[in-house]
């Protein structure tokens, strides 16, 4: 299977929060083709992430459309390819520069930013380490296991990497399993002021969890990117 990767000026147009602090287009089209057949896939993004919204056949040889056709093309898969070329995060919350970094850029650890651990520069090396979090996280994949992958370690390190940020108060607390309600609507409109959505936007069917670290984690949403803030003083204290 390939999809196509987004053309740049695809990231430049209206963006929404899927994530804390993660970017993601509000509706692009990718393009695949897998067994001869070739189809566009028009995904649409919000708070609850990137979903398929359309499916067009462009090509299927020479059976034409049918349902086996339909069936070889995996929309799940896609979606989740596309949205990992067209996720971002802002620059400045990484190294304090304007502009935007990708998703993929972000999985591609330089060798400089690994070389910052445990001694080195911290603060730039547990936002990048953060950044891979969130964004593994808002794509609804395993967050530790993606910081394990990008800087080529052990989960046992990415997990000291991922506490060490967490410590810096860089990405959410660690929530556990339990159980979950639907958000009152001043929830609704707490999510939606931290996220910087306008007032009326959806953010779909929002749930608050009830389990053992949901209050601390509802309060860094309160307030979200504290560690982001902080200033270079406390360098060398990680």
């Amino acid at each position: 299977m390939t999809v196509d990767p987004l053309p740049v000026d695809w990231l430049l147009g209206h963006s929404v929060a899927i994530g804390p602090g993660v970017m993601m287009p509000e509706r692009f089209v990718a393009r695949v083709e897998i067994d001869g057949a070739e189809a566009e896939i028009e995904i649409v993004a919000n708070i609850l992430g990137p979903r398929a919204h359309k499916v067009s056949v462009i090509e299927v040889g020479e059976d034409g459309v049918n349902g086996e056709a339909l069936r070889r093309i995996p929309v799940a898969s896609v979606v989740k390819a596309a949205a990992r070329s067209a996720v971002w995060m802002r620059h400045d919350l990484l190294a304090g520069q304007p502009g935007i970094v990708s998703g993929k850029t972000l999985a591609e650890v330089p060798d400089l930013v690994r070389r910052q651990w445990p001694n080195g520069h911290m603060t730039f090396f547990l936002r990048w380490v953060a950044g891979v979090y969130l964004v593994a996280d808002a794509l609804g994949d395993g967050p530790t296991a993606a910081v394990a992958k990008a800087f080529n370690v052990s989960r046992a390190t990415a997990g000291r990497y991922v506490e060490a940020a967490r410590k810096r108060k860089l990405i959410p607390p660690a929530r556990g399993r339990g159980t979950s309600r639907p958000a009152t609507e001043e929830e609704k409109a707490k999510l939606r002021a931290n996220l910087g959505l306008e007032p009326d936007a959806d953010v779909g069917d929002y749930f608050v969890v009830g389990i053992e670290g949901a209050d601390e984690y509802l309060a860094w949403l309160d307030d979200p990117f504290p560690g982001w803030r902080t200033s270079e003083e406390d360098e060398g204290n990680g």
